[in-house]
């Protein structure tokens, strides 16, 4: 008899942290542009052009957190549930590519 075994449900990915990183660097961004600190680590400011690319890669990774999410929060994930998933994030990029054109060269690169 197979024993019963139990999926680890939250498995941190680079993808999440990467999320939650880009998330918190706007208060990282304040704490940098304060008159305090300024002095110390104000060429550690992003530039708007860093912001806008931030951002861009904020968009992708959504899509991705979320499927974390997903996968994550079932209380038996079933292996019969990734590709399902997974094609639902595949035409989410597609469908953001075709939205958003400036990114379709980076969802493009991470679907092939």
């Amino acid at each position: 008899q197979v024993p019963l075994v139990k999926l680890l449900c939250e498995v941190l990915t680079c993808w999440d942290t990467i999320f939650f990183l880009l998330n918190q660097l706007r208060a990282i961004d304040y704490f940098v542009s304060t008159p305090e600190w300024y002095e110390d680590l104000g060429d550690l400011k992003l530039s708007p052009a860093e912001w806008l690319v931030l951002s861009d890669f904020k968009i992708i990774l959504k899509h991705t957190h979320l499927i974390q999410q997903t996968l994550s929060s079932e209380s038996q994930p079933c292996l019969n549930h990734t590709t399902p998933i997974f094609e639902l994030l595949m035409s989410s990029w597609e469908k953001t590519a075709s939205e958003i054109p400036h990114l379709k060269p980076w969802i493009d690169y991470a679907l092939s």
